[in-house]
């Protein structure tokens, strides 16, 4: 974890918070398109103006070409359209993901606190486990000092 003051309430809260948020955007998203007010037209995939050499190697459907839409098309929208609704479904998850981090990490904020105390540190990141306190660190076990075989057991 990365953040040691996030807790079961945060977490829920922050999953609920993202798949609304996810919801919102494609529904309305979708809600133009259907309308018209949203368009992602295709590019330009013509070979006309191409050499000569490429018609004769080239054996397959040209009108595959013609249909192709194509990734990075531009947006044509209407001005009544919100930015937010224009965006590529790529970015899709990652206001997702953001939405709902802050939201847990505010939902754990405002609720009880974990005892960090009684958590081990294995499940934090190493960047974060210098930060915890550190009477739990020094309770782990050193395994330098316990033996799993005894020495004098030699009778196989």
């Amino acid at each position: 974890m990365f953040f040691p003051r996030a807790n079961a309430k945060g977490a829920v809260m922050g999953g609920v918070a993202s798949f609304l948020v996810a919801s919102w955007i494609i529904f309305h998203a979708q809600f133009y398109i259907i309308q018209g007010k949203l368009k992602f037209p295709g590019k330009k995939t013509s070979i006309d103006e191409c050499p000569v050499g490429i018609y004769r190697n080239y054996h397959s459907n040209a009108s595959l070409l013609y249909n192709y839409t194509g990734l990075s098309s531009p947006v044509v929208a209407d001005i009544s359209v919100p930015q937010v609704y224009q965006l590529s479904y790529n970015y899709y998850t990652t206001i997702s993901a953001v939405s709902g981090l802050v939201v847990g990490l505010v939902v754990s904020l405002l609720t009880e606190p974990p005892d960090v105390s009684s958590l081990s540190p294995d499940l934090f990141t190493p960047c974060v486990r210098r930060f915890l306190p550190q009477k739990k660190q020094e309770i782990r076990p050193n395994t330098l000092h316990y033996d799993l075989t005894s020495q004098h057991d030699t009778d196989l």
